[in-house]
């Protein structure tokens, strides 16, 4: 039997920081959910497999337009704030989180914030903070660093090497590159350490 006066909420969590675990979590949140009694729409469990099928080119607008359609008609919006002390970092990072927070503020539409512990936060080396994505390689910068004694200058040209930002060109990280080798240059030629 099908009840049509269930509460229909639509299941928010910042996607691109991990694209992987943020699906498995959508997922086991909004199972929770359903098992609470809710009707759930959950963007990331809807939408990361049909992504693999689609033939057209897809990007963030493509995916909001057909999310927010649906939180139109949703009775709550529930953020899942991944681990307390990084989670506010992450929603005020996704560009996805914030369109659907000012869309739900818009039509006043109720907000909820949902805790979801993750054990993959016990552990520094496998999450970042901010949009770089050094956590999903086994070496990451600071091995380097230490490995090699490196100062600050040289340990800034090696992050900048092995990182993928999003939202900066790579050739912007260059031209730092280029930037701070000119200053280092100018600390060598004029003797300061």
């Amino acid at each position: 039997m099908i009840i049509m006066n269930k509460e229909l909420v639509y299941v928010a969590i910042p996607y691109t920081w991990n694209k992987e675990l943020s699906f498995e979590i959508a997922n086991k949140v909004s199972a929770i959910l359903m098992e609470s009694g809710y009707n759930v729409f959950s963007p990331i469990s809807h939408s990361h497999n049909i992504d693999y099928y689609i033939t057209v080119k897809t990007d963030f607008n493509f995916w909001m337009e057909q999310d927010l359609c649906i939180l139109h008609k949703c009775d709550k919006l529930i953020i899942v704030r991944i681990n307390d002390k990084y989670g506010d970092e992450l929603i005020k990072n996704s560009p996805g989180c914030q369109k659907e927070l000012n869309l739900a503020k818009e039509l006043d539409i109720p907000i909820e914030i949902l805790d979801y512990h993750c054990k993959i936060f016990e552990d520094v080396r496998n999450y970042n903070v901010g949009k770089s994505d050094y956590s999903k390689y086994k070496i990451q910068p600071w091995d380097i660093w230490l490995e090699y004694k490196l100062n600050p200058w040289d340990a800034d040209v090696v992050k900048r090497i092995l990182r993928t930002k999003e939202g900066d060109s790579r050739k912007l990280d260059y031209e730092k590159i280029i930037h701070i080798c000119k200053e280092r240059i100018r600390q060598i030629d004029e003797k300061i350490n």
